[in-house]
C-alpha cells in the first residue's frame, strides 16, 4: 500500500488538535477579535427576547426593521416552512450575521486560490468533471482544511446561504458514508440537517462538522477516500460550475495556459495533459485528472504528486503536495 505521505501536503490532521465547538457568544475562534457571531436558526437563540436576539441589539446598536426579512426570521417561535429549491436557491443570511458582511460573504470563497484558478480555467475549456475536481480534492485536503478551519463560521453562513443548492452533494455525502465505518460517526448531524432543513440547532455547527469530516477523510486509504470524493463531486461539480465564474475578479487571473505539453497520460493515452497533471515521484509515469482516481489498478507501487500548471506557466503561488 503506498504510503499517504505523497497524496496530500504535509498538515496535521489530528482531530485531537481541534478546539472544541464554540458555544453560544462565543466566538469561533477562541483569543480572536471575531466580527461573525455564532449565530443560531430562527427561534433557536439562545436569548429568546428581542432585547437579546441580536449581537448588534446587545451592543447597542438599533436593532433591524419591523417588518424586515432578518426580523421576521429572529424572533421568537416556530420559523415558516423554507420555500422548496424550485422556489429559491440561497437561503440569505443566518439570523445575526452582520448586514455589511452578507454580500461579501456571498461572493467569498475560503479555497486555495491557485485550486480556484485551476477550476475557473477547466471550466472554460468545457473540462470541470466530477472526476477531476475528485482528483485535486484527494491531493489537497489538507491544505483546504488549513483554510477552512480558521473561518468556521464563515462555512457554516455559506452551507446555510447555499442550503438548497449543496443538498444533493450533503444527500450524496451521506449516503456514501453510510459504507464505511470509520465515518458513520458523522452521520448523524447530517442527517438531521438534511431530512429537517436549515433551521434546525445542528446547522449552528456544520462549519466545524465540514473541518473535522475531511480531516477524518483524508486519514482513510486511497480508495475509500476516492469513493467517497467521486459520490460527492458528481452533485458538487453543479455548484462549482455555477459560482466559479463569481470569483473570476477575486482571482485577478486572465488567459490561463493549462496544456502540458508533450506529456502524455501513460492510461489514457491523451496528449498533451490538460488540467492538472499527476507525475509519479519515483519515475517518468504521469497520469491526467480523468485517470487519476485509478491509479491504484495501474501504477499502486508509488505515490504520485499534484503539478497544477506547465512547468512554462508562471503561475504564482502552486500550492505543493
Amino acid at each position: 500500500m503506498p504510503s499517504r505521505q505523497g497524496l496530500s501536503p504535509a498538515f496535521a490532521t489530528n482531530t485531537r488538535d481541534q478546539p472544541p465547538a464554540a458555544t453560544p457568544g462565543e466566538s469561533c475562534r477562541p483569543g480572536t477579535v471575531d466580527p461573525y457571531p455564532v449565530w443560531a436558526p430562527p427561534g433557536l437563540q439562545p436569548h429568546r427576547s428581542p432585547q437579546a436576539s441580536y449581537p448588534s441589539e446587545r451592543a447597542g446598536t438599533v436593532p433591524p426593521p419591523a417588518g424586515s426579512f432578518e426580523s421576521e426570521r429572529s424572533f421568537t417561535g416556530a420559523p415558516s416552512a423554507p420555500a422548496p429549491a424550485s422556489v429559491r436557491s440561497d437561503v440569505g443570511a443566518p439570523p445575526g450575521f452582520p448586514q455589511d458582511q452578507q454580500q461579501q460573504q456571498q461572493r467569498k470563497s475560503y479555497a486555495p486560490k491557485p485550486i480556484l484558478k485551476m477550476y475557473l480555467a477547466l471550466n472554460e475549456y468545457g473540462r470541470l468533471t466530477p472526476r477531476i475536481m475528485t482528483s485535486v480534492m484527494a491531493n489537497f485536503i489538507p491544505l483546504v482544511v488549513q483554510r477552512i478551519s480558521r473561518h468556521t463560521d464563515c462555512l457554516t453562513f455559506g452551507m446555510y446561504h447555499k442550503f438548497y443548492r449543496i443538498l444533493p452533494t450533503m444527500k450524496a455525502t451521506l449516503e456514501a458514508i453510510q459504507e464505511v465505518p470509520s465515518l458513520q460517526r458523522f452521520a448523524q448531524q447530517l442527517r438531521v440537517v438534511v431530512e429537517s432543513g436549515p433551521e434546525v440547532p445542528e446547522m449552528c455547527g456544520m462549519g466545524q462538522w465540514m473541518v473535522n469530516f475531511l480531516k477524518a477523510l483524508s486519514q482513510e486509504p486511497f480508495d475509500t477516500e476516492i469513493k467517497i470524493l467521486l459520490a460527492l463531486a458528481e452533485p458538487w461539480s453543479l455548484v462549482v460550475r455555477e459560482d466559479i465564474v463569481t470569483y473570476r475578479d477575486m482571482l485577478d487571473c486572465g488567459e490561463v495556459n493549462i496544456t502540458h505539453t508533450g506529456v502524455k497520460c501513460d492510461m489514457c493515452g491523451e496528449t498533451p495533459i490538460m488540467g492538472p497533471k499527476f507525475k509519479c515521484r519515483s519515475c517518468d509515469f504521469n497520469l491526467c485528472g480523468e485517470c487519476f482516481p485509478e491509479k491504484n489498478s495501474i501504477h499502486p507501487q508509488h505515490d504520485f504528486v499534484c503539478v497544477l500548471w506547465p512547468s512554462n506557466d508562471p503561475q504564482p503561488s502552486q500550492p505543493q503536495p
